[in-house]
């Protein structure tokens, strides 16, 4: 279980991390929950786009499941086709199961 800080929630102690993005981010850097900020930058080192992903702060009861219940959630950028080799970065950093989801831009 992890110890993020929730501001929704005003629990627990670790702060998020403010990881350096890459260029084609279009901003410097991004807070992350601390205990997926390993996963995420292994992600984008590999140029896997995230964006809005959440430790879902572990151990809270209640999350829903299409928000990914209690598992870390990440959401991949809608450029994102490969999602077995997703899981195969996340592997390699991280031994818990995320929940994987993808925003879809639809102009209309």
């Amino acid at each position: 279980m992890c110890n993020c800080f929730s501001t929704a929630l005003q629990i627990g102690k670790d702060k998020n991390v403010r990881l350096i993005t890459p260029d084609y981010f279009g901003i410097r850097t991004v807070p992350v929950d601390a205990c997926i900020a390993p996963v995420i930058q292994h992600l984008w080192k590999h140029h896997i786009w995230t964006e809005n992903s959440c430790c879902e702060h572990l151990g809270v009861e209640g999350r829903p499941e299409w928000w990914g219940g209690n598992k870390p959630s990440i959401v991949l950028g809608n450029n994102v086709k490969e999602f077995d080799r997703v899981r195969e970065l996340i592997a390699e950093v991280d031994d818990r199961e995320f929940e994987l989801s993808q925003w879809q831009r639809v102009i209309v």
